[in-house]
């Protein structure tokens, strides 16, 4: 229990409990360690996100159904994605960095599909 007073004097007794930590600096440990996991985490989603939207791409571009509207589309999505992905890079693993590697790569590749329907509707 705590006794407070206020600036006359009066004053009462409280129904807080104080709480005791043992030792603050395991609870900060704790506290970085939940953060560090949660950061992981995020992270391998991320990663998996940008490996599903690659093969998306692979795919309709190997069936020939990749259309310039299409990739204008991926390479947006992409270009959020390795944007989130710079947010969590010290806590991308190999396979999550050489994704982003290769999305940074296929948004330039579709960057110039995209500069190829600006060039084509310019003719119209």
């Amino acid at each position: 229990r705590v006794k407070a007073e206020n600036s006359v004097g009066a004053g009462d007794w409280s129904d807080v409990e104080v709480l005791v930590f043992e030792n603050p600096n395991v609870e900060k440990k704790n506290r970085k360690k939940a953060q560090d996991e949660t950061k992981k985490s995020i992270a391998d989603k991320l990663a998996t996100e940008i490996q599903g939207t690659l093969a998306e791409i692979r795919d309709l571009h190997l069936s020939r159904k990749l259309t310039i509207c299409r990739a204008s589309a991926f390479c947006h999505e992409l270009q959020q994605q390795v944007r989130r992905a710079k947010t969590f890079k010290g806590w991308l693993d190999a396979r999550g960095t050489a994704l982003v590697k290769e999305a940074r790569e296929k948004v330039e590749e579709l960057g110039s599909w995209k500069d190829r329907k600006e060039f084509m509707s310019e003719w119209k």
